[in-house]
């Protein structure tokens, strides 16, 4: 008899989380997300979200690659390795073939509204669906997460995933839509690898 598939709750999390996500999307306009961010902003946020949202960019996206081959072994690494390279791979065709033409939140309201800006982060206008950040969060994040048996980690990482998303729309390089598609991009390539690589080191059954 097959056994059933389970799926990781970081996954489920990240599927409920998407839906939610989604369903906000629905009774909002375009944007408003971000100008909530815009309205409800200081000084100390701006640092932390300015700051936290570069861990996930090279070159400390390899230390923390690195790091699960170190915790967990060359098994993580790959698996690791290749999931965020079909996620670079992914992203970028979305966002600079097929999705070109989306504008980021900056340039969006350039004309309608009074942003208050961010003076030391860096200004970002084009190739705004999905985020990178948050896609590349969630994918090497739930990795983590499936190499760990204690759920308050897996909370933990799952945490730290959402806020590299809030991070984006917070700084204004994002919109929901675009953190909705990188949760779901990042979970669903995660998973694809982790369950590939899990078949392939799987003892055989005659």
């Amino acid at each position: 008899m097959k056994s059933k598939l389970k799926i990781p709750d970081f996954v489920l999390w990240s599927a409920v989380l998407a839906i939610i996500g989604s369903t906000v999307l629905t009774l909002i306009h375009k944007g408003d997300e971000s100008l909530f961010f815009n309205n409800h902003n200081n000084i100390v946020l701006d640092y932390f979200f300015a700051t936290f949202t570069h861990s996930v960019e090279f070159p400390l996206i390899i230390v923390l690659i690195l790091l699960l081959w170190y915790l967990k072994g060359k098994k993580a690494f790959f698996e690791s390795a290749i999931a965020l390279s079909v996620t670079a791979l992914v992203v970028q065709l979305l966002k600079r073939v097929i999705l070109e033409d989306n504008f980021r939140p900056r340039l969006y309201f350039e004309h309608t509204h009074q942003l208050r800006l961010i003076e030391f982060t860096q200004p970002l206008y084009h190739f705004s669906f999905p985020s990178g950040h948050t896609t590349a969060a969630f994918c090497l994040l739930a990795i983590y997460s499936f190499y760990t048996e204690k759920k308050w980690q897996r909370i933990l990482l799952f945490s730290l995933a959402i806020l590299i998303g809030i991070s984006r729309m917070y700084l204004l390089h994002h919109f929901l839509s675009d953190v909705v598609a990188g949760i779901l991009l990042g979970a669903i390539i995660a998973w694809s690898t982790h369950f590939y690589f899990s078949k392939l080191t799987s003892p055989q059954k005659n």
